[in-house]
């Protein structure tokens, strides 16, 4: 495929990775610019839940479903939100730490929960006893095939970002460490830094 063939161009606008989502969101909207074409953004999470769809979870009970993708943001947070049966955000997305109870209410609400992504297995251990048979985890990270079906909708509906304005979505304020005190703690591990 030429770059002339194309209609837009989805990216995945975060939460995730800070460098990943500098890189993918600048080449996107380079060729966004160059060719003329418009930029849909697609949030890492929802790619997530639309790649649980392909495995069929969700159909069980459609209306008692919930799918929970989360992404590993380090220690024991995550980012996450809730999706419907269909990969539907209704909730925001948000960083959470996680806890027994984190997701308390939403177990007590659906008859099936799917929790999904690279941050699901830091909540497996944690699951209170008894929700653990309306629970399933399944691995999963973000693909580009799973954003298809939101960017082709948001196409359809012409809901595109402002190419000159869009930013990727971090949810979290990026901290540079200083590469020094990581190397000095290092070599000289006795040290308190």
């Amino acid at each position: 495929m030429q770059i002339s063939g194309l209609a837009a161009v989805a990216v995945s606008s975060g939460p995730g990775s800070y460098t990943g989502l500098r890189v993918g969101v600048s080449t996107a909207k380079g060729i966004c610019f160059g060719a003329g074409i418009p930029l849909i953004g697609i949030e890492t999470l929802t790619a997530i839940a639309c790649g649980t769809l392909k495995t069929g979870a969700a159909q069980e009970d459609p209306d008692g479903t919930v799918i929970i993708p989360m992404i590993d943001a380090r220690r024991m947070e995550v980012y996450t939100a809730l999706y419907d049966s269909s990969a539907q955000r209704i909730s925001e997305t948000e960083a959470v730490v996680l806890t027994p109870d984190t997701f308390s209410g939403t177990l007590k609400k659906y008859r099936r929960v799917i929790f999904t992504g690279d941050g699901a297995a830091k909540y497996e251990n944690m699951l209170p006893e008894q929700y653990k048979d309306r629970c399933i985890f399944l691995p999963s990270r973000p693909e580009a095939a799973d954003m298809a079906a939101a960017a082709f909708r948001a196409l359809k509906e012409k809901k595109f970002e402002d190419t000159a304005y869009f930013e990727p979505f971090y949810l979290k304020e990026f901290i540079a460490a200083d590469p020094s005190r990581k190397i000095e703690a290092v070599l000289h591990p006795e040290r308190k830094l």
